[in-house]
């Protein structure tokens, strides 16, 4: 998920310096604790129930293995948790999720389940999170404090990737599907890097545009057809383009007093010209690979959308994720927009995806800690999972 606004609206920040020699604990996670909230034993995070409303109580245990390398963990606001969430596009079972301040939850069955997916991951602040295409084992999590992690294993362990990264904020990853070994990293103040071997090694691509390199860069999406096309979106300076795989950028649409921040992008995947951008101010839209843009959202208007999904199957279907609005829903390529609400009971959306075989499953994630399932496109949803 590509949120900005995590950063504005995010407080309560602290850091603990976990263990300063090696050793081996036993965490006991009891799904039948009433408080739910996250506490620390000697220097041990416990982390909260992890409880589906369809599941019965039982009690997990695991070992994690803690090192002398600090791990910076957080206190959770209760209102505002933010989830990135996304699908294994070869086995769509499982769903990663990734939370600000509780690092990464992992379900192997449709969201039914849920187990603790953070091993080695230094930092809990999770911002985004993409799979490789090919190989799904192999996973990359952007964290807000200590750069960029990759799993091999299906999202068992981690290990950071750091080689080159003068900026370890980041708040976006995107892959190139036709070839996995070029990644793209947005950062806080950092601008772009790029990647050519799988994350070993990062250089900043931020020519052509002034001052990229201290660009917030909030989104990036990758031309699935065409990958040196590449479009980024910012927080207060507006949308570029590369048509040279990131080597170059150019401004295509400016930030004016209205419109400023643009979480998140997509591409339509039946026509690579139009786009769409989600905004403090709705939705935006071009038809011709960012010449021109128009206002597609009108009616709501005024509402920060963050995340935008479009129906791989049928691309005039679209939902986006509405601070204000809860599940906006368009079946006319964005022309009118409905709301998709029912069985919700926080309408604060934050994360929407899409299962890339069964489209009518969609995920959600809103600000106070619930991931809510719909198995009927929209028309309604019920709880998998909520964090306190």
């Amino acid at each position: 998920m590509k949120l900005s606004n995590r950063i504005s609206k995010s407080f309560c920040l602290y850091f603990i310096l976990l263990l300063s020699a090696s050793c081996s604990r036993t965490i006991v996670i009891n799904q039948e604790n009433e408080t739910n909230t996250p506490t620390i034993i000697n220097s041990i995070i416990l982390y909260p129930t992890i409880t589906p409303s369809r599941s019965s109580s039982i009690t997990k245990e695991y070992t994690r293995s803690f090192t002398s390398l600090p791990i910076k963990t957080y206190e959770i606001n209760k209102e505002m948790i933010y989830f990135d969430l996304v699908i294994d596009p070869n086995k769509t079972s499982i769903i990663y999720a990734g939370i600000n301040g509780g690092g990464i939850i992992k379900s192997n069955n449709f969201g039914v389940d849920w187990t603790n997916s953070s091993n080695n991951l230094l930092d809990l602040w999770v911002e985004d999170i993409a799979i490789n295409p090919i190989n799904s084992n192999y996973l990359y999590a952007g964290t807000m404090n200590e750069g960029i992690f990759k799993s091999m294993d299906g999202g068992n362990n981690w290990f950071p990737i750091n080689n080159g990264l003068l900026n370890k904020r980041i708040l976006s990853i995107s892959i190139n599907n036709l070839d996995p070994s070029n990644l793209y990293l947005g950062t806080l103040e950092g601008g772009i890097y790029k990647s050519i071997n799988e994350g070993d090694d990062w250089y900043p691509v931020n020519n052509g545009v002034d001052y990229l390199n201290n660009y917030r860069i909030s989104s990036i999406v990758i031309n699935e057809i065409n990958p040196s096309i590449i479009y980024a979106g910012t927080i207060g300076n507006g949308i570029i383009k590369s048509s040279d795989a990131g080597e170059t950028w150019e401004l295509i649409y400016e930030s004016n007093d209205d419109i400023w921040t643009f979480r998140d992008l997509a591409i339509d995947p039946s026509n690579e010209n139009i786009i769409y951008a989600g905004t403090n101010k709705g939705v935006l839209k071009s038809n011709n690979g960012g010449k021109d843009w128009e206002i597609t959202m009108d009616k709501p208007r005024n509402t920060n959308i963050y995340e935008i999904v479009i129906d791989h199957v049928n691309s005039s279907i679209i939902y986006a994720a509405s601070a204000l609005e809860g599940v906006l829903k368009s079946i006319d390529s964005g022309k009118t927009w409905i709301r998709m609400n029912e069985g919700l009971s926080d309408i604060r959306v934050n994360s929407i995806v899409i299962d890339p075989i069964n489209p009518e499953y969609i995920y959600i994630g809103t600000d106070t800690g619930i991931i809510y399932q719909s198995t009927n496109s929209g028309n309604s949803w019920f709880q998998l999972f909520s964090w306190f």
